[in-house]
């Protein structure tokens, strides 16, 4: 196995999304935490106990500092969202493998940022990947891998519902944006790997801090409702999906992993035990990901489909309304 000597910018201390999610599952495969960046001495400190023995990385004044060091493979970047297009743009131009939390920008002006440093990506082909849980998530993997079947049992696919429904956050910054910025590009990125990369048209119903509903339409004729909100008072994550064929239904519980088809014809309800989500697993794979990327020096996710899917997040938030380039 290669080893992979990592930065990373933003740790979250000892709750962090960095150290939890990418460093720690990261040793699995090869990487290994040699570089810090993050303005914080108490997240620095809290990153430090919680790696123990392990913590024996560098910190670093700025984050171009970090990057252009010839010593760094890698960077995960996990800052505050404001600093995503900067951040990311620098490490590409340095020529450093990169993977950066979502949303990538959360402005128009990062935006655009963001679009040059992709365009880089591609033309030098620096591998640069963006966090989706939901790529190794095994509910959302089940789904991908029986549409086939549900398809031969039940007709042609008509719509897809994606819901969640989490805890009230406690941080503030979540507290003081929107939720469909927050979220969308988990559903929609659910939605093209499931049917396709294709042009849509989506529509904003509602956002908050703590709510969220999104309708659209696939070029190819799908329809999708998305919803969310952030409203239990203790800390859990219950998520549905909901695949409506033209004669049948089929509803996946992915925290219990229950999975329930309706017959539409005969009106018969049956139902299966699946796997439950495990962010375990999903974030191992998002690390392996990242690391064959890094071995094949090739890009591990279309960019194209990262810039669309960013920019219909910004557009909904903003305006209210997304129409792909090529959508009739």
């Amino acid at each position: 196995m290669s080893r992979f000597r990592l930065a990373l910018a933003g740790t979250g201390g000892k709750y962090g999304h960095g150290i939890r999610a990418h460093v720690i599952p990261g040793r699995r495969f090869g990487f290994e935490l040699v570089a810090v960046f993050d303005p914080s001495e108490e997240k620095l400190a809290e990153a430090r106990e919680l790696l123990g023995d392990e913590a024996g990385f560098k910190v670093y004044d700025s984050f171009k500092a970090m990057v252009t060091d010839p010593s760094i493979d890698a960077v995960v970047i996990t800052s505050p969202d404001e600093n995503h297009p900067k951040q990311m743009k620098t490490a590409l131009e340095a020529g450093v493998p990169t993977l950066c939390d979502k949303p990538l920008a959360t402005t128009n002006k990062g935006l655009r940022i963001v679009k040059r440093g992709l365009e880089l990506a591609l033309r030098r082909n620096i591998p640069f990947m963006s966090c989706h849980p939901r790529e190794g998530s095994l509910p959302y993997r089940w789904v991908e891998t029986h549409l086939g079947d549900m398809q031969r049992r039940f007709g042609a696919l008509q719509h897809v519902e994606l819901d969640f429904s989490y805890h009230i956050p406690e941080a503030a910054w979540k507290q003081a944006r929107s939720l469909l910025l927050d979220h969308f590009l988990h559903e929609i990125d659910f939605v093209l790997r499931l049917l396709g990369s294709q042009p849509f048209e989506a529509w904003r119903l509602a956002d908050g801090f703590d709510r969220y509903t999104v309708a659209g339409k696939l070029q190819k004729g799908v329809t999708f409702l998305f919803n969310g909100s952030r409203r239990l008072e203790n800390s859990t994550y219950p998520e549905t999906i909901m695949l409506r064929f033209n004669r049948g239904t089929c509803l996946v519980n992915t925290k219990t992993g229950l999975i329930i088809y309706r017959n539409h014809e005969t009106e018969e309800l049956e139902s299966e035990l699946g796997s439950p989500i495990d962010y375990s697993v999903s974030f191992d794979l998002i690390m392996a990901n990242f690391a064959a990327a890094i071995s094949q020096g090739a890009n591990s996710q279309h960019i194209g489909h990262l810039w669309r899917i960013n920019e219909a997040a910004l557009r909904l938030t903003t305006r209210g309304h997304y129409k792909s380039p090529g959508m009739s």
